[in-house]
């Protein structure tokens, strides 16, 4: 019995980040969240590719963001190739 290892190509899930600016989250804590998401995301395998960011009073409750930043969002992951949004 022979011992063979297999190398297999990594693949690299390219990422977009959302994040939201609420009364309760100014824009550089924001900013700083989204910072730490990309290095998890880096560390995980995936390239952060863009990067969304909107201001609400809170979460929309489906969506995470309003209908016309997730348009935004969406035309951006089909126009660009992405796998993953976070």
């Amino acid at each position: 019995m022979t011992n063979e290892h297999v190398l297999v190509d990594a693949v690299e899930e390219r990422c977009v980040l959302v994040g939201l600016i609420t009364p309760g989250i100014n824009e550089e804590i924001a900013t700083e969240y989204l910072d730490e998401l990309e290095f998890l995301a880096e560390t995980a395998g995936a390239i952060t590719q863009g990067r969304f960011m909107q201001k609400l009073q809170m979460p929309n409750s489906r969506t995470f963001v309003g209908t016309g930043k997730l348009k935004e969002i969406h035309q951006y992951i089909l126009m660009n190739n992405i796998d993953i949004c976070i």
